[in-house]
């Protein structure tokens, strides 16, 4: 199931705004958490503590999406885009390792993908990426958290409405599903197999992982 989400930002803010990210993965850790929350502009949004590898995980990519911002207009938006991936007992297979054992390899197939293309402002008279709230255009502050909140609540009723294709829960870990977190400078390209990424064809999350199953 592939979920579209446009959110726009200013460029001193749009850092911040991307972690709203987190609320998509609030909602699909499904394992034992620690839920704490956070603010952007006044909103608060749900977090969970504890897990560094995801927070940098999250970090990493929302800088990579910021690095590829230009002011210059485009018919394409950048995007980042959220894949959660399930093994599929239907793939899977015996290989041969040492001494001719054999052990199981489980091919991961796409069960969810959340893409969110950013439309960021670019003030002509102060494109530094740090200018203080109270620097803002009033209605640049509008916009970014207007945005926010609208892409905030689209991502709860989604989640809440959308259930029936999660896969089956047969882990207690935070993260019982694997999950990959892309940039796609060009735009949207619809649902697409990480595995499969058009921009790192070798080097996904989902890839990685099937080489750990190896």
């Amino acid at each position: 199931m592939h979920f579209s989400l446009q959110m726009t930002a200013d460029r001193s803010v749009v850092r911040e705004s991307l972690k709203v990210l987190w609320t998509i993965f609030f909602h699909r850790l499904f394992g034992p958490i620690v839920p704490t929350s956070h603010e952007f502009l006044e909103i608060s949004y749900p977090m969970a503590e504890g897990l560094p590898e995801l927070d940098g995980m999250m970090d990493e990519k929302i800088n990579e999406l910021v690095q590829s911002l230009k002011p210059e207009p485009s018919s394409r938006l950048p995007a980042i885009v959220v894949s959660f991936l399930d093994k599929d007992p239907f793939k899977s297979k015996k290989k041969s390792g040492w001494f001719g054992q054999t052990k199981s390899h489980e091919d991961l197939k796409l069960w969810e993908q959340w893409t969110i293309s950013v439309n960021c402002v670019f003030n002509g008279r102060d494109s530094s990426n740090t200018k203080p709230l109270a620097m803002m255009e009033p209605q640049d502050l509008k916009v970014s958290t207007q945005s926010f909140e609208s892409t905030l609540t689209k991502i709860i009723d989604y989640v809440d409405s959308n259930k029936h294709h999660i896969p089956p829960i047969t882990s207690l870990e935070s993260c019982p599903f694997p999950y990959s977190i892309e940039v796609w400078p060009d735009g949207d390209q619809g649902p697409t197999d990480p595995h499969h990424s058009p921009n790192h064809p070798d080097d996904t999350w989902g890839n990685y992982i099937k080489k750990m199953l190896d």
